[in-house]
Parts: C-alpha cells; structure tokens; sequence
C-alpha cells in the first residue's frame, strides 16, 4: 500500500492562517517516498511575487541528522501515526521550527502546523492546508 503522505499537495489559502506573515500566493509541497524516508520539496510564490524553492530529505524515526541549508544543523522527522508526520528543526543544539502534518480521514487534505521563533524573536504558528492532486 502506497503511504498515505506521498504525493503532491497544492495550498488552499482559503483555510489557511499565517501569524507569521502574508501567506504566499500559491505552494506546491511534494512528499516522495524513497525506499528509507522522505524526500520534500516545496515550492512557493511569495505575497510579493519572489518564487522560492526548498527541499530536505529526512528518515521517519525521531533521530536528529545533520542537515546544512537554511541555517539549519539538523532535521528530525518522526512517524507519529498512519495519519501524523512530525518534523523538527535545529540551529547550535536548539529547537527552532516544528512541523506538524495531519492527514483528513478521506487522506485528501493534510493540514500543516508550524510553530517557529520568527525574525522578531517572537513564537508564532502558521496553519496551512494542502489538497491532494
């Protein structure tokens, strides 16, 4: 049976909700399955028209591996159940990005959850929802 994450996800931004900043125009999240974990790629069209690009690779099972884009030591990322993918992010041994990814019922929408210390050294915490293609 296929794993019920992989696929690509374009943004609903009608049931979206940043804290952080103007949600983008439009993202694409594509979650491939390798064999051994993940691949991510995610692609963005920011508020303001500058497209960006971002991926990470990442094995489901709560252990730390070093990871050198973005300003980011090391990756985690953590099957929590058939419906509940975990992820978090590390700069100089501290926790600075947690996601969260929870599948619908139907598996035809994933809902992201992220919870980070932004630029203004404030918490914040972005809602997301993804629908299946």
């Amino acid at each position: 049976m296929a794993d019920l994450f992989a696929g690509t996800w374009d943004l609903d931004l009608s049931r979206c909700r940043y804290e952080s900043r103007q949600p983008p125009r439009s993202a694409t999240y594509t979650i491939v399955e390798d064999g051994v974990g993940y691949l991510v790629f995610m692609e963005w069209l920011e508020a303001d028209g500058t497209r960006q690009t971002s991926s990470y690779g990442a094995i489901p099972d709560g252990v730390r591996r070093k990871h050198t884009d973005g300003g980011i030591d090391e990756v985690s990322m953590t099957r929590v159940s058939e419906r509940r993918l975990d992820s978090a992010s590390f700069r100089n041994g501290k926790s600075i990005h947690r996601s969260r990814r929870d599948l619908s019922e139907d598996g035809r929408a994933l809902t992201i959850t992220q919870i980070f210390r932004g630029a203004d050294g404030e918490t914040h915490t972005d809602w997301a929802v993804y629908t299946k293609r």
